[in-house]
């Protein structure tokens, strides 16, 4: 086990005994991510932010009740996704999909939202990454969640079967299913001209 998982896990057995220090670590630690998975997943900066919030409080309120049978991690990741799944579900905006169908290789369209550019690519994919991401915005809600965490934040889909408390199988068609639904939203939006106006 390396010494970050350490260093984690003796941070996680403090904040169950009430250090508060320990906890702010851990929370600082995961904060970025968590509000990056966020702001993907809702599509609003004050509605990511609320739902940071509720996430550290969903923490707060349960960690002592975290036994490591998967690491911090992807339990806080877990509780992110399952939080923008309520949210989401309060909005009226929450889509379930059910996962019938074949699984199909993916389009590889969201790998122009993966944050690997080198500077001298930037400004020639920045205007594709912001066209990219108004699709993904109409992605519907368990497809987007797949995408984002593995196409976005670079989850395994081991991680994500963790995360989202799925099978890899579920977790591969979603993820297929996704990328080949957001070429096809891609693609409408381009053929209607819609880009500059969204």
């Amino acid at each position: 086990m390396d010494n970050i998982n350490l260093d984690e896990m003796r941070l996680v057995s403090l904040s169950q005994e009430g250090d508060v220090d320990s906890f702010e670590r851990l929370i600082e630690a995961h904060k970025q991510r968590v509000y990056n998975i966020a702001l993907r997943m809702v599509k609003n900066r004050d509605d990511a932010f609320d739902v940071s919030q509720e996430v550290f409080i969903r923490v707060y309120k349960s960690i002592g009740k975290f036994g490591g049978k998967s690491s911090f991690s992807t339990w806080i990741y877990r509780i992110t996704v399952n939080c923008c799944l309520d949210h989401l579900k309060k909005e009226g905006r929450y889509k379930y999909i059910t996962d019938a169908g074949e699984d199909s290789p993916g389009a590889g369209v969201i790998e122009n939202l993966r944050a690997e550019e080198t500077p001298e690519s930037v400004m020639e994919k920045s205007i594709k990454r912001d066209e990219i991401k108004k699709a993904l915005d109409l992605l519907e809600s368990d497809f987007r969640a797949a995408v984002i965490l593995r196409d976005i934040q670079g989850f395994s889909y081991d991680e994500i079967s963790r995360i989202t408390n799925a099978n890899i199988g579920t977790v591969k068609s979603r993820i297929s299913r996704g990328r080949r639904r957001l070429r096809e939203i891609y693609q409408e939006l381009e053929r209607r001209g819609d880009m500059n106006e969204m």
